[in-house]
């Protein structure tokens, strides 16, 4: 079973790496091609649609997968008329929000710091639809634990991204406003994956029937929609109220929009860059522990829990330590930009709770504790906005930095106090990751010194050497923790031994 959990981690975290990584250099590209103060903009308009996509496409898909792997063992039908309740409500609450939307648009629209957004806001207004169907679909397949289709959706999406750009960039097709570009993209990227997810479940000889519990999908999921929302809001709220509040600091709109840019089009990529491999784990943990929950099998759902926080925290560490250590020289190599490297040197703690945040919310989520889960939630994001709203007077866009980690870390602990009470969790991940932080701040503050004595040398040979050595040292030190050393040689076997399968079943073909 163990080995099982494995396998199926590891597939999910090879498409979302793989995912992540299209997607990151992606928005290398992108950042090179369009520059920080249109990547802004488009942050904003996302903003936006994230806000009106999350009452009806938040809490009722992550409801529908615990649901769906609760039935995992009772008759298809059940499942079937989960899907059809989920779709059902999902896609009337997002056509009551869309049309408030449309009714208030100028007065919500008027308050963003750049009116260039308000168009692209308005272009981006059909994927609310797609997105809505996309997300009940995806979160059957989760809950079946039909992972490859699960995961390959999400890479397809990202593929069209691209490919899409290219094409309006280049202007084969017909000319575009550049402003235009992105938001465009995202919207016929995001409904050719509605079209395409929605012919492999009925490929799949999968089908809807007749609603089923559907008060308790709403009863579970709103909990889930409120937290989501609040942050959702929050995000929103940050596109408007951040840029607003870096102008009222002295700051120009344009250079306040690219700052905006900066954080969130090119930073941020970086920072959430470990849930490419961490969110496997919460991908797959959330029907095991629901499973498990249903059997009140609480010890294996600790074991679970307590083993996916160490993993997560090892992978989390070493992108914190090239973020401090590197960041500035980073940022400028990849974009060309060291202002962002500022930025993402400052918030690389941030990288340490991402992932054990993501983790505690979704044990909770498995568990119904939907509630709490939303309540905690709440706390860290009105931490959170007063930080944007007091801050970016004394450290600019920096406030963003500290108001986001300020939201992660009192989330996290919370989660963890109700995760002790109910004796899901005995906290034996503690001891090694408070080793782990340790060694992690002693390798970034040496690389960082280190880097002195490559002064004068060209800026990607100092990032190669400076990621080399980091590397090397975190691995290092990983060895000499016995549990670690155990899941890496494991790893390696694993893959040596499937590897040789593999190439033994192709000799045979011929």
């Amino acid at each position: 079973m163990k080995n099982s959990i494995r396998n199926k981690a590891l597939m999910v975290m090879i498409f979302s790496v793989a995912t992540r990584l299209i997607s990151f250099l992606f928005k290398i590209y992108l950042s090179r091609e369009f520059g920080a103060e249109l990547i802004g903009l488009f942050s904003m308009a996302v903003a936006v649609f994230g806000l009106l996509t999350m009452i009806s496409s938040s809490g009722i898909p992550l409801t529908v997968s615990r649901q769906v792997a609760e039935t995992n063992k009772i008759k298809d039908d059940k499942a079937y008329g989960i899907v059809s309740s989920g779709l059902i409500v999902s896609l009337v609450i997002n056509v009551i929000v869309i049309g408030l939307f449309v009714f208030f648009r100028k007065p919500i629209l008027s308050l963003l710091a750049d009116e260039r957004a308000e168009k692209l806001c308005l272009i981006i207004l059909p994927a609310t639809f797609s997105t809505c169907v996309y997300n009940v679909i995806r979160a059957y397949f989760m809950g079946r634990k039909k992972y490859l289709t699960y995961s390959v959706t999400e890479l397809v999406e990202e593929i069209l991204n691209v490919v899409i750009v290219l094409v309006l960039v280049s202007g084969v097709v017909f000319t575009i406003d550049k402003t235009k570009i992105l938001t465009i993209t995202f919207t016929v990227a995001d409904i050719l994956c509605f079209i395409l997810i929605v012919a492999l479940y009925f490929a799949g000889k999968n089908k809807l029937q007749k609603p089923y519990k559907c008060k308790e999908l709403i009863k579970s999921s709103t909990p889930i929609t409120l937290m989501r929302l609040f942050a959702s809001l929050a995000t929103t709220f940050t596109a408007i109220m951040l840029p607003n509040r870096l102008v009222l600091s002295g700051m120009s709109i344009e250079f306040a929009t690219a700052e905006f840019g900066r954080a969130t089009g090119m930073a941020y990529p970086l920072l959430f860059a470990p849930l490419a491999i961490t969110s496997a784990l919460s991908v797959v943990l959330l029907p095991e522990i629901a499973e498990l929950n249903a059997s009140n099998d609480y010890k294996s759902i600790s074991y679970k829990l307590d083993k996916s926080m160490n993993i997560s925290y090892a992978i989390s560490a070493l992108f914190f330590i090239i973020y401090f250590s590197i960041g500035d020289e980073l940022c400028l190599f990849l974009f060309k930009d060291a202002r962002a490297g500022r930025f993402l040197t400052f918030a690389s703690g941030m990288v340490l709770l991402i992932s054990l945040c993501q983790l505690t919310t979704t044990s909770l989520n498995s568990i119904g504790k939907e509630r709490i889960c939303f309540l905690n939630n709440t706390i860290g994001l009105a931490a959170f906005i007063a930080c944007l709203y007091v801050l970016p007077k004394y450290i600019g866009i920096l406030a963003l930095a500290v108001g986001q980690t300020l939201l992660y870390l009192i989330t996290f602990l919370l989660n963890n106090i109700v995760l002790c009470k109910l004796k899901i969790t005995t906290l034996n991940y503690y001891k090694p990751l408070f080793i782990i932080s340790i060694y992690a701040l002693i390798i970034a503050l040496g690389v960082k010194y280190f880097k002195l004595l490559l002064r004068g040398l060209p800026t990607s040979v100092v990032v190669i050497i400076s990621g080399i050595i980091v590397v090397v040292s975190y691995f290092l030190f990983l060895f000499t923790i016995k549990s670690y050393r155990n899941n890496i040689i494991s790893i390696v076997k694993n893959t040596i031994t499937k590897l040789k399968l593999f190439k033994g079943k192709g000799s045979k073909r011929h």
